[in-house]
């Protein structure tokens, strides 16, 4: 009996999560992230955009110089992909992005 109920309740938990864990949309990484807060649609982040929107200049600078390894002065989603601990801290050092006011104001 004992080994019955533990058996519904592991199907349960699974059958529960695996219907919560389908989102509709794949979650962004983080590198999407970053080019969402620095107002990025190319998928490329320049050095000077970057600095542009932190603070704390020395620190984003040293990151992105270690992340982008091709020297050509734009991090792309490929250096990301190898640094995400990286990314992160840049995300972390950067702004939310300024969300636009909704179209056609209240009424």
């Amino acid at each position: 009996m004992l080994k019955r109920i533990t058996i519904f309740i592991l199907l349960a938990a699974i059958l529960i999560n695996g219907c919560a864990a389908s989102p509709k949309m794949p979650a962004r990484s983080d590198f999407e992230e970053l080019c969402l807060a620095l107002g990025e649609t190319d998928g490329k982040i320049s050095k000077e955009e970057l600095l542009a929107a932190v603070k704390d200049k020395e620190q984003a600078e040293k990151i992105f110089d270690m992340c982008e390894k091709n020297k050509e002065g734009l991090l792309t989603v490929e250096e990301a992909a190898r640094q995400t601990w990286a990314i992160r801290e840049l995300l972390r050092l950067t702004p939310p992005p300024k969300l636009s006011p909704p179209r056609g104001g209240r009424k």
